[in-house]
């Protein structure tokens, strides 16, 4: 899967621009504040219906204008074509699907499957557990039917049972409210704990590649797993008056990164953790690659100035491997020389406007 056209309207600086990309490597050179990341930001609306920087859609509509527009032709394995587009106003957003319109973002992530790797995305290894879930989620929505829901039933229920417990009820109301976030959080460990078992292997394969050392990773459900959600429901009720709030559960998951048995963290040089944190993205994706047949578009920026020059060009024979469509932005193009090879597009943004160089 890559897109074979994207055209831009009216998105912060880019006035208006109409790519060809390659299918492959797709490098993005110009100075900060050219406007080289609005052109991610651009194809991450297309997969994920918002930006990855924020969301408010005023932030993101060029000044002046009432509207940004996005669009682009997806090209399957297959060789079938679909064009996605996406149009945010200040108050609305409207979504169309091989000429279909939409009403839900959930749609275009199933059509255009997109990864971002931010520089702050490089926290998965040394941050919270968020991002380490919330990358987990992204894998589990593309590759497990009826993930998205489950997961927002037990975020409802988790919001209703938090607000009982501030409002200081119980009785049937909180046991009710213990029912469904024990129903759905149960499922959603289930489903998280057989991934994790699926995935793993990606993972430590991409670490040895990158880092030289096979990293493990080991999910901890946000409770002992020795009983149900249930009842550790029940046994944290106390604690859960006290501060208002739900302590054991799903929402409260993570990740443990080891090597040898030992945790990676403060083991680590940042260079090293940087390595890692990539890693573990491009086994995700890769991982959603093989489970349902169609590759991701890969997006990075500005990931080359955080790595020396051995570790950059070992990350990128890595994911020249990988065989997906990539788009990867740097400031200056001596940090993307080693990714130069057959069937790899280079441009340059100046003031929002886009050539191709190469």
């Amino acid at each position: 899967m890559y897109l074979s056209r994207i055209q831009v309207q009216s998105l912060r600086i880019v006035d208006s621009e109409n790519l060809e990309p390659s299918p492959h490597l797709n490098l993005i050179t110009g100075a900060n504040g050219s406007g080289k990341s609005s052109l991610l930001e651009a194809i991450y609306l297309l997969g994920m219906g918002r930006s990855f920087r924020t969301r408010r859609n005023s932030e993101l509509i060029q000044r002046g204008e009432e509207k940004l527009c996005v669009s682009a032709t997806v090209v399957a394995d297959t060789g079938e074509r679909q064009v996605l587009g996406i149009e945010k106003t200040s108050r609305a957003t409207r979504i169309r699907i091989g000429g279909k319109n939409m009403w839900n973002a959930s749609s275009l992530a199933q059509s255009l499957p997109v990864m971002a790797i931010l520089p702050d995305s490089l926290g998965v290894v040394t941050g919270s557990a968020e991002l380490r879930r919330s990358l987990m989620d992204w894998a589990l929505f593309h590759v497990k039917p009826g993930y998205l829901s489950v997961l927002q039933s037990y975020k409802q229920a988790l919001r209703q049972r938090n607000a009982l417990l501030r409002q200081g009820g119980g009785g049937v109301a909180l046991e009710s409210w213990d029912e469904r976030v024990g129903e759905f959080g149960q499922v959603l460990h289930s489903w998280r704990a057989e991934y994790l078992d699926d995935a793993e292997g990606v993972v430590r394969g991409f670490s040895d590649r990158l880092l030289g050392i096979p990293v493990d990773i080991r999910y901890r459900p946000g409770w002992s797993a020795d009983i149900s959600l249930k009842l550790a429901l029940e046994r944290s009720l106390d604690a859960d008056r006290r501060r208002g709030s739900t302590t054991v559960g799903p929402h409260r998951a993570d990740l443990e990164l080891s090597s040898g048995g030992l945790s990676v963290r403060g083991r680590l040089s940042r260079g090293e953790a940087k390595l890692l944190a990539v890693a573990i993205f491009l086994a995700y994706a890769q991982y959603v690659a093989e489970r349902i047949g169609r590759k991701p578009v890969l997006l990075i920026d500005d990931l080359a100035a955080e790595l020396d020059e051995n570790n950059r060009r070992r990350f990128l024979d890595v994911l020249s491997g990988m065989g997906i469509q990539v788009f990867i932005t740097a400031s200056e193009s001596r940090l993307l020389e080693a990714a130069h090879s057959a069937g790899t597009a280079m441009f340059h943004v100046e003031r929002g406007a886009t050539c191709r160089v190469v």
